[in-house]
This record gives structure tokens, C-alpha cells and sequence, in this order.
């Protein structure tokens, strides 16, 4: 069954600097303690200072995490890639998944992007799926 009020939004920035291994940890601490509480589920593309990520959740929690998110003085220049209404989580089981990625890997996204929502989707499921990753299930 599907979830009443459920949410979806994917976006790239840039990091200001780029982060360390320990600086990437750091950051994923802070959001899956964060998402745990808020209901919020996702993952975490990095790529040689590139960052996709995509959140998932009750609607006024993503939207609450993205703000928190786009204040951030870890990145700039966030552009929101997808932003709607969804009747299931992709990443369900996950705080917050994290992979290195190539900037080829996040081009691709993009450019599934641009044929469809569930392109971009599959795009980043496929991808984190057969890559080397770090998961923390919720709960």
C-alpha cells in the first residue's frame, strides 16, 4: 500500500572544498542521525567534489531537510534535478546510502533525468546497487 503524503526530490551541488574520507563520514553521521528521526531515507553520491543526493519521506520532512541541506556552507550551487509526489521510497530500508561515484556515473543521472523521473531512478538504483557501498538501514 502506498504511502499518503509521500516524497521524492534528487539534487546536484558542489562541494565548496573537497571533503575528506573523515569529512564525508562526518556529514553522513549528521544526516542518518537527522533522517532517522524525521522519517527521511536516501543516498548519498560523492564524486570527486560533485554531490547527488536524493531524499525520501513524508513531504514536509524532505522538504524541512532540503532547506536545512541548501543552507549548508559545505556546498553551493544546488539544482533540484526531480521534486514530486511518489507512491513508494526507492531506498526504504537505508538513513542514508553513501557511494563514491564517478562524475560520469552522476552525468548519467542527470541525463536520465531529462527522459524521465523513474529513468533517473533506475539509473541510481542500478548504480548503487553494483558499486562498492557503505548502507545503514534505518531504525
Amino acid at each position: 500500500m502506498a504511502a499518503p503524503n509521500l516524497h521524492r526530490l534528487l539534487y546536484v551541488s558542489s562541494a565548496v572544498m573537497r571533503m575528506s574520507s573523515a569529512e564525508l563520514e562526518e556529514l553522513l553521521e549528521e544526516a542518518r542521525a537527522a533522517n532517522a528521526v524525521n522519517d527521511v531515507t536516501g543516498v548519498l553520491l560523492y564524486a570527486d567534489g560533485n554531490i547527488m543526493q536524493m531524499l525520501e519521506g513524508p513531504r514536509d520532512n524532505v522538504q524541512e531537510t532540503f532547506e536545512r541541506i541548501s543552507r549548508s556552507r559545505r556546498h553551493k550551487g544546488v539544482i533540484v534535478l526531480l521534486d514530486s509526489a511518489v507512491p513508494e521510497r526507492v531506498f526504504s530500508t537505508w538513513s542514508m546510502a553513501y557511494s563514491q561515484a564517478t562524475w560520469a556515473q552522476l552525468a548519467e543521472v542527470q541525463e536520465a533525468c531529462r527522459r524521465s523521473g523513474d529513468a533517473a531512478i533506475k539509473v541510481i538504483q542500478g548504480f548503487v546497487t553494483h558499486t562498492t557501498r557503505t548502507f545503514t538501514s534505518r531504525g
